[in-house]
């Protein structure tokens, strides 16, 4: 009998990213053959976001999608929103299995059960947890009912299968150390689809990095759904920062990793300690991307976030006087319930007088079960359509003006996939590039070189 054959496909962020990469790795040790979401498979995989309608509504479109490529397929939804909305999703026709997050450490094994014999019994089903496999971020052990009343994972256990292949980010993959949230932000139903706040151990996260540089990773992106509380469900309880020079100064020892990036850090987590730590490791890279989510100070009461507009603009302000050749991205969250014109405006005030070099700008989703979505005072479509594109013209006349004032500075450049004739590369400092050469390069190089010129997409590196 011929491998199954199996097609994952991955919406919204990169912790999901990295699950649907555990979840490669399981299906391969099992000897199933992965295919791209685009050719004829036994199985579909679709591993959803729920953060928007929006995302909502893609996810329903791909799963159709899916199921037309190849009518007798399995097509199997997991993610955020087979948690958040396991009834609607197996309430399409189209979709034959839905594993919510709380299932997906089994979710390799129950693919492979789907066929050839048992797909007469898969349609409709609805599951969560309960199988034999471990995949990297995934648990046995389940602690008693959380704050929001659900089963989760007590602690993060080692994964039992072996990291076989590196993810298409090929040289950079994204390593998870963390999942779930307890914060209880209005506007955010990550925290019901995620769970509460779960995480690796150095030791765990050591490995599985140490297997990911044999593989060829030359830099690392550490994620999770809220990363400055890697370490605090731990027992003792570690501070991020401890934890994460931990980390760097084991894979500093070992030589193989070259670089660290980090994800999101929330501005009340940006310690005086974590930012020495970025200036003084020669892994980290000096680049941080610090949520702001509104410039006011009401909205910012009304999201339910721990920090007023004066702490996250000092913390901002300490970020770039310690580094200030830095990358410094942003979230605004635009649109939530009480931003009038008025609101808006101080955001854009705040947002003028800070030294940031990016932002990721969202207009607000109303997700049934949260606060917000129960507020008065809604922003109509129109104007929350303004406001993100005033969002992005700034964030864009940043960006390029940060590449501008980077020409002529010699940086190092991470070497990635062949471009033309040449090749994409990444800076320390999140800038892309196109690096064109005499010299031989392969990817996963890194080289020490200057831009001399800065495009409107990514800056030009001649060696």
């Amino acid at each position: 009998m011929s491998p199954v054959r199996v097609a994952l496909q991955t919406l919204g962020c990169r912790v999901n990213q990295a699950d649907t990469i555990a979840l490669a790795d399981a299906l391969r040790s099992r000897s199933a053959t992965l295919v791209d979401s685009s050719e004829i498979a036994d199985i579909y995989v679709l591993n959803t976001c729920t953060v928007t309608h929006a995302a909502d509504a893609d996810a329903r479109k791909i799963a159709r999608r899916m199921k037309r490529l190849n009518p007798s397929a399995q097509v199997v939804v997991t993610g955020c929103y087979a948690q958040v909305a396991p009834d609607a999703l197996t309430a399409l026709p189209e979709i034959d299995l839905v594993v919510g997050n709380d299932g997906k450490h089994g979710l390799a094994d129950q693919l492979l059960g789907l066929h050839p014999t048992q797909q007469g019994d898969a349609h409709g089903a609805t599951t969560h947890g309960a199988a034999t496999q471990e995949a990297p971020g995934a648990a046995t052990d389940v602690a008693p009912r959380g704050r929001r009343g659900r089963s989760w994972p007590a602690r993060v256990r080692p994964a039992s299968s072996r990291i076989t292949a590196l993810p298409e980010t090929h040289t950079r993959p994204f390593l998870k150390v963390q999942d779930g949230c307890d914060y209880t932000c209005a506007f955010c139903i990550i925290p019901k689809a995620r769970g509460v706040s779960r995480s690796f151990s150095v030791d765990d996260v050591a490995r599985q990095a140490a297997r990911y540089a044999e593989l060829g990773a030359v830099e690392l992106v550490l994620t999770g759904i809220h990363l400055g509380h890697w370490g605090r469900d731990l027992i003792p309880r570690v501070p991020f920062h401890v934890m994460l020079a931990q980390l760097a100064d084991r894979l500093a020892r070992e030589g193989q990793v070259r670089r660290i990036r980090l994800g999101s850090v929330e501005p009340n987590e940006v310690t005086p300690e974590l930012i020495a730590l970025v200036v003084e490791h020669p892994l980290l890279v000096e680049h941080l991307h610090v949520p702001l989510q509104s410039g006011d100070d009401d909205v910012l009461k009304r999201m339910r976030r721990l920090y007023s507009t004066d702490q996250y603009a000092r913390v901002l302000t300490d970020l770039r006087a310690a580094l200030p050749t830095a990358a410094l991205g942003a979230d605004v969250l635009v649109g939530h319930p009480g931003e009038d014109a008025a609101s808006f405006k101080r955001t854009l005030a705040l947002l003028d007088d800070l030294d940031w070099t990016y932002l990721h700008v969202f207009p607000f989703s109303a997700r049934k079960g949260t606060p917000s979505a129960a507020m008065p005072d809604h922003v109509s479509n129109a104007a929350k359509g303004e406001r993100v594109q005033t969002l992005v013209r700034r964030s864009e006349v940043r960006r390029h003006l940060f590449h501008r004032r980077a020409v002529g500075r010699e940086q190092e450049w991470l070497v990635m996939k062949p471009a033309g004739d040449g090749f994409n590369a990444l800076s320390r400092t999140y800038i892309p590039a196109r690096i064109n050469s005499d010299t031989r390069l392969r990817t996963g190089d890194l080289v020490r070189a200057s831009a001399h010129d800065a495009g409107p997409g990514h800056m030009q590196v001649q060696l």
